[in-house]
């Protein structure tokens, strides 16, 4: 069976969460695939090529279509954020964090999507919270610092428990901003 671009990108993906950053070298997944370095080769130039292709997948699936999905609803857009947000694999991110202080090719994607994660946060926090423009701006920030260090701390948490961390993170923004919050 042949094994296709996407599969590699998956591949890369389940190895980088598994295994971190040394997962992710030319050998350890042919080895991981059964696969040859000219499969390999085939579907990308080189280990750059293929970590700006896992990291375009990586955005657009933990990112673009969270903010996409909540941005379509009417109602409720925090608690749904809070638990899409809740269900991404924690341990990849890590993971991820660690690739970009090696590769400047996942550093820049990590910058991108912080920046759309931060950016998504801000509009949220500012329509739904009714908090001014620099309010909205501290918010999202403090919101955003309080989940990648929840991933930091605890790579193994359920989606129950993370869930739980988002909704009290917003119970508290209630609380001191008052509005709906969703």
């Amino acid at each position: 069976m042949r094994f296709s671009r996407q599969d590699w990108i998956a591949l890369g993906l389940r190895e980088l969460a598994k295994q971190g950053p040394p997962g992710l070298t030319i050998d350890a997944l042919c080895a991981a695939a059964a696969r040859t370095r000219g499969s390999f080769y085939h579907h990308f130039e080189g280990h750059d090529d293929f970590i700006d292709a896992m990291m375009r997948t990586w955005k657009q699936r933990d990112t673009d279509a969270i903010i996409q999905t909540v941005d379509n609803v009417a109602q409720n857009k925090t608690a749904l954020l809070n638990d899409k947000a809740s269900r991404i694999n924690h341990r990849l991110e890590g993971r991820i964090r660690q690739l970009a202080q090696q590769n400047k090719v996942a550093a820049r994607w990590l910058k991108i999507v912080d920046a759309a994660r931060i950016a998504f946060l801000e509009m949220l926090h500012e329509t739904s919270s009714g908090v001014s423009r620099d309010d909205s701006k501290t918010l999202a920030k403090l919101d955003y610092a309080a989940l990648v260090g929840a991933q930091t701390l605890w790579p193994n948490a359920s989606a129950t428990t993370m869930a739980g961390l988002g909704a009290s993170f917003s119970e508290l923004i209630k609380a001191k901003y008052g509005g709906s919050h969703d």
